[in-house]
């Protein structure tokens, strides 16, 4: 629903996931950075020491292999998603599972 996520709702879909797939992968290398930030504070008491610990220690931590497979959970969850905003929700689900019962009526 934030117009800065669904930028280009208009435009064929790889737009829309490849924008997504990038805002993920930058929310969660800074999520990472502060889980890191957070452990080097409680283990240095001060937050420039802190700072400066992170920096030096953070950025060489994340392996290659980790950052690909995130990349392509990130980016297969945003495939996924704007099938499902472009499909409709009840159409995937027949897909996946085959028809569903009508609902019942309460009378």
């Amino acid at each position: 629903m934030l117009p800065l996520i669904n930028r280009f709702p208009q435009k064929p879909l790889i737009y829309n996931i490849a924008w997504k797939t990038v805002i993920y992968l930058l929310l969660s290398a800074v999520i990472h950075y502060l889980e890191r930030l957070i452990e080097f504070l409680a283990r240095d008491g001060a937050l420039s020491l802190a700072i400066k610990s992170c920096c030096r220690k953070s950025f060489g931590r994340i392996s290659g292999p980790i950052q690909i497979i995130l990349f392509v959970l990130i980016a297969a969850y945003c495939m996924v998603h704007e099938f499902v905003r472009v499909i409709g929700r009840e159409k995937v689900l027949r897909i996946f599972f085959g028809p569903m019962p009508a609902p019942k009526c309460i009378r």
